[in-house]
């Protein structure tokens, strides 16, 4: 009876031995670790993302922030630990069965740049408004402010003298003196420069135009009695820092046109524009 005793005692004590060596064996060949946050150590780093240096093999951390990776799947004794709002960071683990990574918050996320269409029709003020963009001017390929409505059905062009090629707009059938013309909402090109003023103002100088029909308000002025024409220029913190613009047909007609724009500071900057143009008869 005592000998049988011995022997299940000593049976017993064999498999708990050979139980407790594969465990630690396994153990010893598994890099154990938790993820917490730096400024809160106490805080574990849910759904952290941990993989060895250099391959796709990882895991997440899991409620209490804790991983565990095998040593066999390592290429380089590193791993790289990366979660959403904290700095990624690389560790390097030889050597060690267990660690404890602590992550850093980011200071700030990455800068997001919005684009969208401008509007072509203003519906926030009670004028009939329609804005001509820079794809638009792009269409038409003009070479000044009168060839700017060639695609635009609002604004009737019409040639005053041939022989200087001087052109005014229509709107609501009236002449263009009947028309505001206003660079960057200033009146401009007034008296006598009129019925030239369309060609004054170089295609290269325009970023949009701005047409309300009809009656203007008190704010616009009292020129405007079919409408008015505002000109926005290009803004020199955006536009291209140096653009030439060369033109030239077989009518005899050349154009030259510069941009020149430079940043003084984060507040103030500037734009040289020149134009030429020139008409070759006979």
């Amino acid at each position: 009876m005592s000998s049988n005793y011995n022997g299940k005692a000593w049976a017993f004590t064999m498999a708990l031995f050979v139980t407790l060596s594969v465990t630690f064996e396994a153990t010893a060949q598994r890099l154990q670790g938790k993820v917490v946050d730096k400024n809160n150590t106490s805080q574990p780093l849910i759904g952290a993302n941990v993989v060895w240096l250099g391959t796709d093999i990882g895991t997440a951390t899991d409620a209490s922030g804790s991983f565990s990776l095998a040593l066999a799947d390592a290429v380089s004794p590193s791993i790289v630990v990366t979660y959403i709002g904290y700095t990624p960071d690389t560790i390097a683990v030889q050597g060690k069965n267990s660690i404890r990574i602590a992550l850093s918050q980011t200071t700030g996320l990455k800068e997001v740049v919005i684009e969208g269409e401008v509007e072509r029709h203003s519906a926030l003020t009670p004028t009939q408004t329609q804005i001509i963009t820079t794809r638009d001017l792009e269409k038409s390929a003009c070479c000044n402010l009168a060839e700017s409505f060639e695609t635009n059905a609002s604004v009737e062009v019409s040639t005053t003298d041939a022989v200087s090629g001087a052109k005014q707009i229509q709107m609501l059938g009236l002449d263009g003196a009947y028309t505001l013309l206003t660079t960057d909402n200033v009146p401009a090109l007034r008296g006598l420069a009129t019925p030239y003023r369309l060609n004054y103002l170089s295609g290269t100088y325009i970023g949009s135009i701005d047409i309300i029909k009809g009656m203007g308000s008190v704010l616009n002025g009292y020129e405007s009695i079919s409408g008015q024409v505002n000109v926005s220029l290009r803004d020199p913190a955006k536009t291209e820092r140096v653009y030439l613009n060369l033109y030239g047909n077989t009518l005899g007609r050349y154009d030259a046109n510069l941009n020149l724009a430079t940043s003084l500071n984060e507040k103030w900057s500037t734009l040289l524009m020149l134009h030429t143009d020139h008409y070759t008869t006979g």
